[in-house]
């Protein structure tokens, strides 16, 4: 397969789970089931397969459902073509990987995407989100190195044990006030993702990020002193700054 085709095929494949994605962000807070046909949130029409088709289907119909006319978020493709973009990134700045453990990140970075999109809008993070993350992220790592060894062990363990311990330590000293027991998870699934030097420096970028944002909400007067923040997709971030160009830092 060309270059050219793999890219193609990527973004496709970007699309598509871009797609089921909106349906995990709309479904799981409202406590419903991801089975079923999709359908209009105001009329309940059931979507035909023409209407279900990422990013064109938007654009075919207007941006308005077909029967009742209501306009259709802007949230939806947006969120299907940032997909598409975050696995062209990872295929490119990843290409020396084999295909499997390729696969096995861009699925990583796609459940690091949904933990961001979902804490962002929630300040929660769902356990089966990271639980796949942490599956992901094994199933990357045993088949980037071949063979499992003694010294990936370390660095799997070092890795997730780093912030475990740390955001640990301040859920306990805060009594939760600080840091939820979601972003503890999260970590160590990050941890096994990145191994113990990538969590590090994941780590420092989620914290000057946070930080940043969190200055420019205070200026701008969008957030007070003492307002909560999901931390969640600063760690998210921070993790894939480390997938893109970590090798170079």
């Amino acid at each position: 397969m060309s270059y050219q085709a793999q890219i193609f095929t990527i973004i496709i494949f970007g699309l598509a789970l871009g797609s089921f994605g909106n349906v995990l962000l709309y479904r799981i807070p409202k406590g419903e089931s991801i089975k079923g046909r999709s359908k209009c949130c105001i009329c309940n029409k059931i979507l035909g397969c023409l209407e279900l088709i990422p990013v064109f289907s938007f654009l075919f119909q207007g941006g308005k459902c077909k029967k009742c006319k209501t306009k259709i978020s802007c949230r939806y493709p947006a969120i299907e073509i940032l997909t598409a973009i975050i696995f062209v990134a990872t295929f490119i700045t990843n290409q020396t990987l084999e295909i499997v453990p390729l696969i096995f990140l861009i699925l990583s970075i796609y459940m690091l995407l949904m933990i961001a999109l979902y804490d962002a809008a929630t300040q929660k993070i769902p356990d089966v989100f990271t639980a796949a993350l942490f599956i992901f992220a094994l199933i990357f790592q045993i088949t980037k190195i071949g063979i499992p060894n003694l010294n990936l062990a370390k660095d799997i363990l070092y890795g997730m044990l780093v912030p475990i311990i740390f955001f640990g330590g301040m859920w306990t000293f805060s009594r939760g006030r600080w840091i939820g027991s979601g972003d503890i998870f999260l970590g160590g699934a990050i941890g096994a993702l990145l191994g113990f030097q990538g969590t590090l420096i994941s780590l420092f970028f989620a914290y000057t990020i946070g930080a940043v944002v969190a200055l420019a909400l205070i200026i701008s007067g969008k957030a007070k002193r003492g307002a909560v923040i999901a931390f969640g997709p600063f760690l998210c971030v921070g993790a894939m700054i480390v997938i893109f160009i970590g090798s170079k830092l």
